[in-house]
């Protein structure tokens, strides 16, 4: 602790807090034009604004309230610094954003000094004291991110593209290629262990550059999240030019979990642009050629225009997947059953709608705004032009594989 602030000084504080708003619209503005990394690398100003809000919030707090840093504030320091390092932004960028948030709040603090009228001598005790706790923070933040980008290296070390696109295409992988990265990984028994494969799409057009920045921001995360080592690689995949693949260990069949805690890492990052796909569990590396097949399928299997959840499981989207490995076959469930339906008002929404619904006709009613025996009378009609029952389970399923093919399309 270094001198004790002064009352003339905490009635800076106060006033500075209560025109926070504007004090860090000039901050954020000055940070945002001399930092270019910030503009290259997020995607929002409201991004830095946010983060950068907290900070100099903390710091004059800590000048009203005569204290250091909490460790709560110190912990979002550093989970900011981790999220620096995760975007891709450079330790000197953070240095420079720190040190020209710094130049603006002095120079606020000090024409706030001059309106108030306060002792030359305590407004030099109040910078120093605003100067230690930026110091503070950042360090806390700079520590945090020289840890994430010492996990980046060695991630790169577990970069294997070329394995990937072996495992992608169903090409051999040698035992011996196996067995070495068994090593890599500091895997004890490759052939007992447990392992599952995600796989990272973009949901606007990305080329390799950009996906390869993807991957080094999520197996941080991924590393970060489960502490387990990360296998990884970018690789062309049809459909969808450039997946990334990560392989890791993975204990128990609680996929549920694994894929909320992507879909939270992902809303965490602000990664908005990007969807992913789990594979089921495989025993054994020698397993991870169908894991990756799973996961890339299941991305492949999503339409156009899906703007669904951002993780997906494999195993939840079988009838998807079943459809996109055999087109043919879609488009004769389509042309044998949703074809009859054109014309016909609207029994294809109401076919869509009432699969939704889970059979439901009070819910398909109230889904599309009508009285219940309209849907009553559509279903029956339905019946009628496609020769199927919608209450017998035989004639439900090709409904349902035609329904999914017909959305496939994207017609």
């Amino acid at each position: 602790m270094g001198e004790r602030i002064t009352e003339d000084v905490k009635r800076v504080a106060r006033a500075m807090l209560k025109e926070f708003d504007d004090l860090m619209t000039r901050i954020v503005t000055e940070v945002w034009s001399s930092v270019p990394a910030y503009a290259e690398l997020m995607l929002h100003q409201s991004e830095l604004r946010e983060r950068t809000r907290e900070n100099v919030h903390n710091v004059i707090t800590c000048l009203l309230e005569d204290r250091e840093p909490t460790a709560e504030e110190l912990a979002r320091a550093t989970a900011t610094g981790e999220r620096r390092a995760i975007q891709g932004v450079s330790a000197s960028s953070v240095i420079q954003s720190f040190r020209t948030a710094e130049r603006a709040l002095n120079e606020e603090y000090v024409d706030w000094c001059a309106r108030m009228q306060v002792q030359r001598a305590n407004i030099g005790s109040g910078r120093a004291a605003m100067i230690r706790c930026l110091d503070a923070l950042e360090q806390a933040m700079l520590e945090a991110h020289m840890e994430i980008q010492r996990q980046v290296e060695e991630d790169l070390r577990l970069s294997e593209p070329g394995l990937f696109r072996r495992l992608a295409t169903g090409s051999s992988v040698e035992l011996a290629d196996l067995q070495r990265l068994a090593v890599t990984m500091g895997i004890d028994d490759p052939e007992r262990g447990t392992f599952v494969i995600v796989a990272l799409a973009s949901r606007v057009r990305a080329d390799r550059a950009a996906m390869e920045r993807h991957r080094h921001r999520f197996v941080s995360r991924l590393r970060q999240l489960f502490a387990v080592p990360v296998l990884s690689g970018t690789v062309e995949a049809e459909g969808l030019e450039w997946v990334t693949l990560f392989a890791m260990p993975w204990r128990g069949d609680d996929l549920r979990s694994l894929a909320t805690r992507i879909a939270d890492s992902f809303r965490y990052d602000a990664a908005t642009d990007v969807v992913a796909a789990i594979s089921n569990t495989c025993v054994g590396m020698s397993g991870l050629g169908t894991a990756c097949k799973q996961a890339i399928t299941t991305l492949e299997s999503r339409s156009a225009t899906d703007d669904g959840p951002p993780v997906h499981l494999f195993r939840d989207r079988l009838l998807e997947v079943m459809v996109h490995r055999d087109p043919p076959m879609g488009r004769h469930l389509v042309q044998r059953y949703l074809e009859p339906l054109e014309g016909g008002g609207d029994l294809l929404v109401t076919l869509r709608t009432h699969l939704e619904q889970d059979l439901s006709v009070r819910a398909t009613a109230e889904a599309l705004h009508v009285h219940k025996n309209t849907v009553v009378y559509r279903l029956r009609r339905i019946e009628e032009r496609t020769g199927l029952l919608t209450r017998r389970p035989r004639d439900l399923a090709k409904l349902v594989l035609a329904v999914e093919a017909w959305e496939a399309s994207g017609e």
